[in-house]
């Protein structure tokens, strides 16, 4: 989104600690603005690390207690408050996970509009779109948009709970604590008071849902067009005979569990083609495995020796992909993934396995089901052509609503009622 804003002449600041800043240093338009590096976000991710490899002595509520640290650290800071109120900022943009849920807060103390982009599993409660539990799927449960009667079931249950519980994500704090100077208003009023909600989706990848005038998808916003490789890696994917295979598990995923690693290990030195695979360690095993511990995901995806990816399922990978048609076999570990690599199995883009629980030789088996059944990169294929027909990039589309911000989008199911917005009729402000 910044690099789009920079093509109409405008500044966008990115808040980011030090350890991030060489990642996006060459990002033109986009100002960094360094951050204090809290030690109790390496606690988070160790404690989600365990929790993910189902470690019992781990919850989800300790994880949310952390994050409630983080938050409270974050948002009593007044020298960094100070320094972002002397951007002069005319908008936020915040990512719409819900452990970034508490920085709506910071906006509001500027006073000065905000937008959500990103997922988040309880934004049909949050902005009150109008939402028939038994048809639209839960993007935390494994359903497609065709469910049998238990399916429907659990879905309507677990969809109706965001309504009536905590927001993931809500600081313990009252919203009052941290903006002193400003009205009272709840945590949940405040997430309603966004302009917009920017939701990374798209009907090409995911399942058609409802919006509201103030909802728009923008799926794919991080896809673009392939540039050359370079070095080392350049030279290993030309000398490939057999094509490549993309095997990246995210950025928070760092280290798999050592029997995970063991098994990809053996099942890449065993098939005939080249991999190219990001993690923490730089062991060489084999000559048509090529270990980094960072690789130019998009540029790789885009590359025409490129055969498949094997991926974790998260949601801009799987755009890139889309956007550049590579076929996909997935290992969800967490929250959407599951959603996500169920979606991909039953659009006929690849397929999702077990991450805690398969073998070297299923493993090898998907491999080349998927790369020598023509049927998956047909299907990709055509879904590509299908995602670059629309007549402008998500990032464009974006930056364009936002900069609208037409009184005609405001949503007024968020003044109601709960019970009043779940029986009403959608409308729109006119």
């Amino acid at each position: 989104m910044g690099r789009e804003l920079s093509k109409f002449s405008h500044t966008s600041y990115l808040p980011i600690t030090e350890d991030l800043v060489e990642h996006f240093k060459t990002y033109k338009g986009v100002k960094i603005m360094h951050m204090k590096s809290d030690p109790n976000l390496l606690t988070f991710t160790e404690k989600g690390m365990q929790l993910l490899y189902k470690d019992l002595n781990v919850t989800f509520k300790q994880l949310q207690e952390i994050m409630d640290v983080i938050c409270d650290n974050l948002l009593f800071d007044e020298d960094w408050f100070q320094s972002l109120k002397a951007v002069n900022a005319t908008i936020a943009v915040i990512d719409y996970v819900f452990m970034s849920n508490c920085l709506a807060i910071i906006p509001y103390r500027l006073s000065i509009p905000y937008v959500f982009q990103g997922l988040n599993f309880q934004h049909y409660a949050i902005s009150r779109t109008p939402w028939l539990p038994s048809t639209f799927p839960h993007q935390g449960l494994i359903n497609s948009d065709q469910m049998n009667f238990y399916d429907r079931l659990e879905n309507s249950f677990v969809t109706m709970s965001a309504y009536f519980g905590q927001l993931n994500g809500a600081p313990q704090k009252s919203v009052k604590t941290f903006a002193p100077q400003k009205p009272d208003i709840t945590f949940t009023s405040l997430m309603q008071q966004a302009d917009l909600y920017l939701i990374e989706t798209d009907t090409v990848l995911d399942y058609p849902i409802p919006t509201l005038p103030n909802v728009v998808s923008i799926g794919g916003i991080s896809t673009r067009p392939a540039t050359a490789l370079k070095g080392v890696l350049r030279k290993f994917v030309d000398e490939s005979n057999h094509g490549i295979i993309v095997v990246s598990f995210g950025s928070f995923l760092e280290e798999l569990p050592k029997e995970v690693i063991a098994k990809m290990e053996l099942a890449f030195q065993e098939i005939k083609y080249s991999v190219v695979w990001k993690r923490p360690d730089a062991k060489q095993l084999a000559p048509n495995i090529f270990v980094t511990k960072w690789l130019p995901q998009n540029d790789l995806l885009g590359h025409s020796k490129t055969k498949l990816f094997i991926t974790h399922c998260g949601n801009n990978g799987q755009f890139e992909a889309l956007y550049h048609g590579v076929p996909m076999l997935g290992f969800p570990v967490f929250a959407e993934q599951y959603h996500n690599g169920h979606r991909i199995h039953i659009k006929g883009y690849g397929i999702s396995m077990d991450l805690f629980n398969y073998s070297k030789d299923e493993l090898v088996s998907n491999i080349n089901e998927l790369i020598e059944n023509p049927k998956y990169k047909a299907k990709i294929k055509i879904a590509s052509e299908i995602y670059w027909s629309q007549p402008e990039h998500p990032a464009a589309k974006g930056h364009r609503i936002s900069s609208e911000k037409d009184e005609h989008n405001e949503n007024i199911q968020t003044q109601l009622l709960l019970f009043k917005s779940i029986i009403n009729k959608p409308t729109k402000q006119s």
